[in-house]
């Protein structure tokens, strides 16, 4: 048979009070911050998913929901574990059919969703390290419809001042597109040949903005491509990858976290249920930190030997009689 662990405790009355409050806490702390994770989902979704929503489907809400995944999935397993932890405080629940049955199946429950928590943050990790090759194309599509389309011009320069961003990959992706007016060419009033829209100025620069004819040099500004240079330099697709991949590890985090309280909360419950099950109910040793396949206590081969001889004896006894 399997065994998890050999390690023995001696709990006496108090101990076992002890791990049942504590255990109890373990589950209303893990209550309490599926809460925050539900509102740390909405701030993801507003501090970036609202803007990737903008030139994608849908895509931006991806991180929220895989926090609102998990946060669902602690609800149920720990307030039935609450309600049990209660019951065993004020009962015997060996005596109880369905909530013996239900304390021995809830390890298993809680290691279920740990389980499932590991695999949200598999899928977390595949998420922020995709070629986000949809965000490129919708960027792409809303650039190109930046002077035709007023919706797409406000969705792309939200995007570029929220993220302190220019085109999609590069700045110089705007170069080939006619994001401006067409009547300013006929007219002649500025030169637009190699320039990007203002929301491409970035805020880590100090100069004054110059966002038309950027790779020439201009007198009346004094401005030199490499001196003073003051479009931010990094496209949108790679700024909101980074942005993905650093909330995407402040995600997986607070996810660990929970999976370490559930799993004290697994080992709290399975050791407070063997407590009720044993010949001296409170006081006893027991045997594993975790469920455990094995059932009872583990024969060596001391004993065995010894229901030998007693079987022996036993037997001898009978003839003799």
């Amino acid at each position: 048979m399997l065994e998890w662990s050999k390690a023995f405790f001696n709990l006496q009355n108090k101990d076992v009070q002890h791990i049942t409050y504590a255990t109890i806490t373990v589950n209303v702390v893990v209550l309490l911050y599926s809460i925050v994770l539900f509102s740390y989902a909405l701030q993801i979704r507003a501090s970036i998913g609202v803007f990737i929503n903008m030139v994608t489907e849908k895509d931006g809400n991806n991180l929220s929901n895989f926090l609102v995944v998990v946060g669902l999935l602690c609800l149920p397993s720990n307030l039935l574990s609450v309600y049990l932890l209660y019951v065993a405080l004020t009962s015997d629940i060996s005596r109880n059919s369905q909530v013996s049955a239900l304390m021995y199946s809830l390890p298993f429950i809680i290691l279920g969703t740990i389980c499932s928590m590991s695999i949200v943050c598999i899928m977390i990790i595949s998420h922020v390290y995709s070629k986000h090759e949809a965000l490129h194309d919708g960027i792409m599509e809303a650039m190109n419809n930046y002077s035709s389309n007023s919706e797409f011009k406000m969705s792309i320069d939200k995007l570029q001042l929220q993220f302190d961003c220019c085109g999609s990959k590069h700045y110089n992706e705007w170069y080939t597109i006619p994001w401006y007016d067409s009547n300013l060419i006929k007219n002649k009033e500025k030169n637009y040949q190699q320039s990007t829209p203002f929301s491409c100025c970035s805020k880590r620069s100090t100069f004054v903005c110059i966002h038309h004819g950027i790779e020439s040099n201009s007198l009346p500004y004094r401005y030199s491509r490499d001196l003073n240079f003051s479009i931010s330099p990094f496209g949108c697709t790679t700024a909101i990858q980074q942005k993905k991949k650093s909330i995407g590890w402040g995600v997986i985090g607070r996810i660990l976290f929970v999976i370490l309280l559930q799993f004290a909360a697994a080992t709290g419950i399975r050791r407070i249920r063997q407590t009720h099950f044993k010949d001296d109910a409170i006081s006893t040793k027991s045997k594993s930190w975790l469920p455990s396949f094995q059932k009872g206590k583990r024969k060596t081969n001391k004993d065995e030997k010894q229901s030998l001889v007693e079987g022996n004896s036993t037997d001898t006894e009978s003839y003799q009689t």
